[in-house]
């Protein structure tokens, strides 16, 4: 209390600038989860599609098993940060448990993919938008905004689709809604 009171305005704004500098900094540190995710599952629709397209596989959907390491080089990358970080915000608790809330609704899905006529990259798109937009709406950051939207409009374009044309609307959605709002986020450090 002491040290307070003996703090200038001035010192107290420095300060102040300070903090939400370091919160601002934390924020452009997610767009590597955007980016690693972004690619892979970029990478995975369009390999999905091209195993299809020209038979080369007997189970294409097999490429889908490089996100298990992505997982964990996702959550260890995480791991380091957070042990890193001095501080948590609000903002980085509630990112987390919104991408948490998404990451059990996906194993849901993919759980009970039979059960839901296997749609499931419309429903993924779906989920998808709900945590893109959630989280641009948390970081007050615009382009993840409308990245949840292209995410929420490619899920009904694949509902109207073959399963083939959804993976390639997968791929534009992640493209446009994490990749491009992840080099933008990356862009501000």
């Amino acid at each position: 209390m002491e040290n307070q009171e003996s703090l200038t305005s001035e010192q107290r704004f420095e300060i102040i600038e300070e903090m939400i500098s370091t919160a601002q900094g934390k924020i452009t540190n997610n767009s590597f989860q955007f980016l690693l995710w972004g690619w892979v599952i970029a990478l995975a629709n369009l390999g999905h599609y091209m195993f299809i397209q020209y038979n080369i596989l007997d189970k294409p959907e097999i490429i889908w098993m490089i996100t298990f390491p992505t997982a964990i080089i996702s959550a260890i990358y995480g791991y380091k940060k957070g042990k890193k970080s001095t501080f948590t915000t609000y903002t980085d608790k509630l990112s987390m448990w919104i991408w948490i809330a998404f990451f059990l609704c996906l194993m849901i899905l993919i759980v009970f993919n039979s059960q839901i006529n296997y749609m499931i990259n419309p429903l993924i798109l779906l989920f998808t938008g709900y945590a893109t937009f959630l989280s641009g709406i948390t970081i007050k950051f615009k382009p993840l905004i409308i990245g949840g939207v292209i995410f929420w409009v490619s899920s009904i374009l694949g509902f109207m689709v073959s399963y083939e044309h959804q993976l390639l609307i997968g791929a534009s959605a992640i493209v446009l809604g994490y990749l491009v709002p992840g080099y933008m986020l990356k862009s501000r450090k």
